[in-house]
């Protein structure tokens, strides 16, 4: 039975904003985060909520490369991150996983209720959760989006081609989004990748087997907690599911 519109915040999101915005004014970081959580769930409306913090540690940062150092270029946390975060952990019985970033742990959830059948929306201001597919909710902006099946797929593609700067992942050097929506166009999701693989081994014929792989799994959000290491195989698998069952 469709529960209404089950709502899947980006917990991390809000950690960070509560963090700046009270040591900016200061301000009790905890009232700060409650009455962001709240205003949030004002906006999206939905029937329910379940709120996603990364887990401590993170399989992509155990994966044997040597590509890049994933997320290596990012900044200390906040003098009262590991406070706040205690708090809404405990506070607000989050969905928190060991290993797996709330990137992941959230499309977990809504992959669950697109083949569920089940409406929802995710919300955040972190465009890797367009990849989730379903109707996408820009805090910072207070726009909502639905993205399809597609849509979610090809930007994973446009992904492996541009990489992501915001989490060190190189991707092919020198291919920004204007190439990779070049290399795309025109094609069905199958005929996208196979352009892809030809391009890693254009320009990586020593190791684009490895190549790939390895930002395959630095960028995918894993859709199940058996399927982490991403991998050529894997993709074509999946593509194949996608074209016979939805016939999108």
């Amino acid at each position: 039975m469709n529960k209404g519109i089950i709502g899947i915040i980006d917990g991390d999101i809000l950690i960070y904003r509560a963090c700046h915005r009270a040591l900016k004014d200061n301000l009790d970081v905890t009232s700060v985060f409650d009455d962001l959580y709240d205003d949030l769930c004002d906006q999206m409306a939905c029937t329910s909520y379940s709120l996603h913090i990364s887990g401590p540690g993170n399989f992509r940062k155990n994966l044997k490369q040597g590509f890049t150092k994933y997320k290596g270029k990012r900044k200390e946390k906040p003098s009262n991150y590991t406070f706040i975060r205690d708090y809404v952990v405990k506070k607000y019985d989050t969905v928190t996983v060991p290993l797996y970033e709330a990137d992941d742990t959230a499309c977990i959830e809504g992959t669950k209720y697109l083949r569920e059948g089940q409406l929802f929306m995710v919300a955040t201001v972190d465009k890797d959760w367009k990849m989730i597919g379903g109707l996408f909710y820009n805090m910072q902006y207070k726009s909502l989006t639905a993205i399809s099946t597609t849509e979610a797929i090809e930007m994973f593609h446009k992904q492996l081609i541009t990489g992501d700067s915001v989490d060190n992942i190189p991707g092919l050097f020198g291919l920004g989004i204007k190439k990779a929506e070049k290399i795309v166009k025109g094609k069905n999701l199958k005929e996208q990748f196979n352009a892809i693989i030809k391009t890693y081994k254009k320009m990586h014929p020593d190791d684009y087997v490895e190549r790939l792989n390895t930002m395959g799994t630095l960028l995918y959000l894993v859709k199940d907690y058996d399927d982490e290491k991403w991998n050529i195989e894997y993709w074509n698998k999946y593509l194949d599911e996608i074209e016979n069952t939805t016939k999108i």
